[in-house]
């Protein structure tokens, strides 16, 4: 659950990436040219500058929205990486570091292990994550 957390936020950021380059090119295409003499108002105009302005909000809101998550993420990987650390076992801290840290596939981390066996990887991974809730009970406080 707590590197689940650092998974989501990766996956919010990157969505919310898209939606932002999305968004921009929209901007772009439905830019209102001003250039010329005269500036003529009609509905059609006004309408495209009042969905302009709900589309910049937009593009503030996404953006504040990756800004969270990255301060998010920094804070919770730089945490996470400090409980990994605590693990006796280095086949149990790279196989977290690679899933959960480096958000490897298990595909990659095959490769990178040099290992065949997935259901061995799946199985490491689930010591490790066990491991890793001991560590992260004992060193957290337990609130009143």
């Amino acid at each position: 659950e707590y590197l689940q957390e650092i998974r989501n936020a990766v996956i919010t950021v990157k969505c919310e990436q898209i939606a932002l380059r999305e968004l921009d090119k929209l901007l772009q295409a439905s830019a209102i040219n001003y250039s010329g003499d005269r500036i003529q108002s009609s509905p059609r105009k006004d309408s495209l500058e009042r969905q302009a302005i709900k589309d910049l909000e937009k593009r503030e809101r996404i953006k504040r929205t990756i800004e969270d998550n990255i301060t998010f993420l920094h804070v919770r990987i730089e945490e996470a990486v400090g409980y990994i650390s605590k693990i006796e076992s280095p086949s149990q801290r790279e196989v977290l570091m690679l899933r959960y840290i480096e958000q490897k596939s298990w595909g990659d981390i095959m490769i990178i292990r040099g290992c065949d066996d997935p259901s061995g990887q799946h199985q490491l991974n689930n010591r490790a994550l066990e491991r890793l809730q001991k560590i992260i009970d004992a060193y957290s406080i337990p609130t009143p």
